[in-house]
């Protein structure tokens, strides 16, 4: 009956979800952030919208098809994959001090921990590690590398490999070497850290791969899964083919949001969740799921529920 009740309640919670719209550059495709302002980069105008609460507060020009950000300490980094180069933001003035040549770079993550910025070389199967606006040291990964994702547990960076082996590859950023690999059954498309998981989706498959040290187990999903990312314990995946972002926890399903025309990337900021919408000009967020009930304390729950159904039981009697 408590079980019940609660599937109820999630179910009107998803009902009750109404995206709302901040209007960026044309063609969203990633978004980071730094301090309480996010960085939108958008694809088609080669341009990153600065948001403050939620409001578009300017666009700076970047190079050419801009792809992907990460924030350090001090900067917002782009990659601008058309351009070979990835542009170095200051976050105070809003504007573009550097930019550093690189090879075909598609997805950028700074790591705290060294404070170095990695760079995927799409074209040249190769991994850029970026100190302050200096590229120090290029990593070989023997494929064309694409998404990367840090798990802070291990102190270990994911390289997502496409082709010609999909796999994921861990590399130590104490001496930038690889240290090991795990091949994937599925063509790869996108990769998050989560709750001490790597969770890899597959569009065309429509299984969800979830790596834990050199181990993956698949779940099959919804063909079209595509952006994934996690927060407060609930995994929060894009379906461009139903326009939809599905939201999961602990491995079972919990809704299913209409989001717009191709929803790809996502990304949780301070209680909401935002997505990209890459054919338009704008982004959705809504409000993220809370964690779960503690289900130690069923008494208060099922009050709840008795005073609910009291107060429908008088307001009937009275209307009688």
């Amino acid at each position: 009956m408590l079980l019940e009740v609660m599937n109820l309640f999630a179910f009107l919670l998803a009902l009750s979800i109404v995206p709302q719209v901040i209007h960026v550059g044309l063609g969203p495709v990633s978004i980071t952030s730094y301090n309480n302002e996010l960085f939108v980069v958008n694809y088609n105008s080669s341009t990153v919208t600065v948001v403050q609460n939620d409001q578009p507060v300017t666009n700076i020009s970047v190079g050419k098809g801009p792809t992907i950000a990460t924030a350090s300490k001090s900067y917002v980094y782009v990659a601008n994959f058309l351009s070979s180069q990835v542009s170095v933001i200051d976050p105070s003035t809003l504007k573009v001090i550097s930019n550093i040549t690189l090879p075909s770079p598609y997805a950028l993550l700074y790591v705290p921990q060294y404070g170095e910025v990695f760079a995927t070389e799409t074209f040249s199967d190769q991994v850029a590690v970026i100190k302050g606006t200096t590229v120090v040291k290029d990593i070989s990964v023997g494929g064309q590398p694409t998404y990367l994702a840090y798990d802070p547990g291990n102190s270990l960076v994911y390289v997502l490999v496409q082709f010609p082996s999909p796999q994921v590859l861990a590399i130590s950023p104490a001496n930038h070497s690889v240290v090991y690999s795990v091949p994937l059954d599925y063509l790869p498309t996108t990769m998050a850290y989560g709750g001490g998981e790597i969770y890899v989706t597959s569009v065309n498959s429509g299984y969800l791969m979830t790596i834990q040290g050199d181990h993956v187990s698949y779940q099959k999903v919804a063909v079209g899964i595509f952006g994934v990312a996690y927060y407060n314990g609930y995994l929060y995946l894009t379906d461009v083919e139903n326009n939809s972002v599905l939201v999961y926890k602990d491995g079972s399903f919990v809704s299913s949001i209409p989001m717009g025309n191709k929803p790809s990337f996502i990304y949780p900021f301070n209680g909401k969740v935002y997505v990209t919408i890459s054919g338009e000009d704008y982004v959705y967020f809504f409000n993220a799921y809370s964690p779960p009930v503690n289900l130690e304390l069923p008494a208060f729950i099922v009050g709840v529920i008795l005073v609910v159904v009291a107060v429908a039981y008088v307001s009937v009697r009275r209307r009688l």
